[in-house]
């Protein structure tokens, strides 16, 4: 059993590792264009990151010590663990690893967001949950924005 806090801990803590995978990565590439879009992409996680400190602050402390007894294992840092540096990627590599990284987070909010037997809880991840699939639209478009370039 966990709380919301805990919760909301890991998210936290997955968008700073995937972003500094990325910037880390932006620095290992010879290419421009696949340079920006990972700059793009790290920067988008510190902005997730930012939303979730907003969520905790305005939170009732109800929400926040909610427990759950249906926790999500932890593959979200499953998947960082496996993550591999691969120099050189190509636009469409960067934004296939971006969109797995995001189906990553988004199941762990719909498990949540399922899970939830407090309705206050319920509207965080909800509302974080449409905000990543939000930003997985946007990455890409955005891509495909750049690949035109």
């Amino acid at each position: 059993m966990e709380q919301t806090r805990k919760m909301l801990g890991r998210a936290k803590r997955f968008y700073s590792e995937i972003c500094d995978f990325y910037e880390a990565l932006a620095k290992e590439t010879s290419s421009e264009r696949v340079r920006m879009l990972l700059h793009y992409m790290a920067g988008h996680q510190k902005y997730l990151e930012e939303k979730i400190n907003e969520f905790e602050k305005g939170a009732s402390q109800t929400a926040m010590d909610t427990w759950y007894q249906a926790v999500p294992d932890d593959h979200l840092f499953k998947f960082l663990k496996e993550l591999k540096k691969t120099p050189n990627m190509n636009i469409d590599q960067v934004v296939e690893l971006g969109l797995k990284a995001n189906k990553e987070i988004t199941d762990f909010y719909r498990h949540l967001t399922e899970n939830s037997e407090l309705e206050a809880a319920r509207e965080i991840f909800s509302s974080l949950l449409m905000k990543q699939e939000e930003e997985s639209h946007n990455l890409v478009r955005d891509a495909h924005e750049l690949n035109d370039l």
